[in-house]
């Protein structure tokens, strides 16, 4: 009879221990789903930020390649309108130096017809 009581209580103690160990190893499995969990959370907002940071990058450089360019475009209009000025000025000089040998032409045209009609 002794070993049967011994025999229950053993068994009984067993069970309260599995019992236990179960639900101690279910609490344990929760905590490290929850560790897991914000884990997950952290990695997730830390990937949010570097898209904005990111994004904010691509935005400055953008800017910033803008600018560049907006310069370079400044700086060949004023090349091209000191050019075409320049243009201008040597089309005048030269008109009035054509003009000028059409004239002389003209006279050097004008004298032998005076001397043939004289």
């Amino acid at each position: 009879k002794n070993r049967a009581i011994g025999s229950l209580e053993q068994r009984e103690l067993i069970k309260q221990f599995m019992a236990q160990e179960e639900a101690r190893q279910k609490a344990e499995k929760q905590h490290q789903q929850q560790i897991h969990e914000a884990h997950v959370k952290d990695r997730l907002k830390q990937c949010e930020n570097n898209c904005i940071e990111l994004q904010q990058l691509q935005n400055e450089k953008l800017h910033l390649l803008v600018d560049c360019e907006k310069e370079k475009l400044t700086a060949l209009d004023e090349e091209h309108t000191m050019e075409l000025k320049e243009w201008k000025d040597r089309l005048t000089s030269r008109k009035e130096i054509l003009e000028e040998e059409l004239a002389r032409k003209r006279n050097q045209q004008d004298v032998p017809r005076r001397r043939s009609s004289e």
